[in-house]
């Protein structure tokens, strides 16, 4: 009896001890079950809040569009805002650069451009995030929604490609190029546009003179070489405002002025300057067939004069540098119409001077293109 009692105590005692340790390490798993709780709402707690300003429900082939991204920061001790565009089949917005513009203390939007080729495009998510000394602090990530796509004007013979809120016509000039074409000059402007894209079917020689791109402003000068009786154009253009196809229709009043950048008006390529070479080379061998012949001094100076003439004649163009942005015009004049642009510094042969213009040739695909220039434009080095 004595021997059971000491067992039943010792069961007691251990069972008793298991409890108490079950209880200890519950109490210790909940309060480190609230601690990790805790930390984890504070890492995952928000600094960053995205939203869409703007975006379109429905866009067209080859139309540019934005959307309005707005970012709600609440944290402050950062130093650069990045934005990244997420999804590899995604179509690639024109400014992914685009620098975020702070609205008040906390706000901040940005306007990213894209365009639809076709179809099959997937708007790409938009992850923004917070830089403090090249150091990740924190970063968002805002879903894209879907645009329906639809094609415009397919099959219109006189379509322009151009999807425009709003397309004006500014100015439009056309001069005589030569005896069967003329050369018409558009200045347009238009808004929330492709002009990039624009073209007229059905002409051969077309292009731009110069082009900005200020978006949501666009503005060009497009020349179109035509035949010379022709007298309007009619393109049209897509309308995302009245979201129809508006006609557009020039009347061409042709000026007196002759274009001067025909190639033909090179003085080294002209016809007369063919027949002043050929008459001068005759004089030099003439003379030189009489040197040999007669054995005179006299035959001999005349033969070295037309030589170095025709050396002269035969010597290509000399070349200079023009700077950049520099305008080339139809006419040495200052009120004369600007119809080329050169962007860059670029080497083109001088031709002849006249006042302070100095006409020069030059290449655009393999196309030689003759006209004026101003001499503070021709650069020193």
């Amino acid at each position: 009896m004595k021997y059971l009692l000491v067992f039943l105590f010792t069961i007691n005692f251990l069972f008793g001890m298991e409890d108490f340790s079950y209880k200890e390490k519950s109490m210790f798993d909940a309060e480190r079950k609230l601690k990790i709780k805790v930390i984890n709402k504070f890492i995952s707690s928000k600094n960053i809040y995205l939203s869409y300003e703007k975006y379109p429900k429905q866009i067209y082939t080859n139309q540019r569009f934005s959307i309005g991204v707005k970012a709600l920061i609440t944290k402050n001790n950062f130093d650069l805002i990045k934005t990244s565009f997420i999804n590899k089949d995604s179509i690639v917005p024109l400014n992914p650069d685009n620098k975020w513009l702070q609205i008040n203390d906390k706000t901040y939007t940005n306007q990213f451009y894209f365009k639809a080729y076709e179809k099959n495009f997937i708007m790409p998510d938009i992850k923004v995030s917070l830089f403090k000394d090249g150091r990740l602090l924190e970063e968002r990530m805002i879903k894209s929604n879907s645009i329906m796509f639809s094609q415009v004007a397919k099959g219109v013979e006189r379509f322009s490609h151009i999807i425009a809120k709003n397309l004006k016509i500014i100015a439009v000039k056309t001069k005589q190029y030569n005896n069967k074409e003329s050369l018409s000059i558009l200045d347009i402007e238009a808004i929330d546009s492709n002009l990039e894209d624009f073209n007229i079917k059905n002409v051969e020689d077309q292009g731009f003179s110069l082009f900005e791109d200020n978006y949501p402003k666009q503005h060009i000068i497009y020349y179109l070489v035509l035949p010379i009786y022709q007298k309007t154009i009619s393109f049209n253009y897509y309308n995302t405002q009245s979201k129809k196809l508006d006609e557009v229709k020039i009347y061409l009043k042709l000026d007196n002025e002759l274009i001067s950048t025909q190639t033909d008006l090179n003085p080294n390529t002209s016809k007369f300057a063919l027949y002043k070479k050929m008459a001068i080379l005759a004089l030099f061998i003439s003379f030189l067939v009489l040197f040999i012949w007669k054995r005179k001094l006299i035959f001999f100076i005349f033969c070295m004069f037309f030589g170095i003439i025709l050396t002269l004649y035969i010597l290509p163009n000399k070349t200079i540098n023009l700077k950049a942005n520099t305008n080339i015009y139809i006419l040495p004049t200052n009120n004369s119409t600007i119809f080329q642009k050169i962007k860059y510094k670029t080497k083109v042969e001088h031709i002849n001077t006249k006042a302070d213009f100095v006409k020069i040739m030059f290449n655009v695909k393999n196309k030689k293109i003759i006209g004026w220039v101003k001499k503070n434009d021709i650069s020193k080095n």
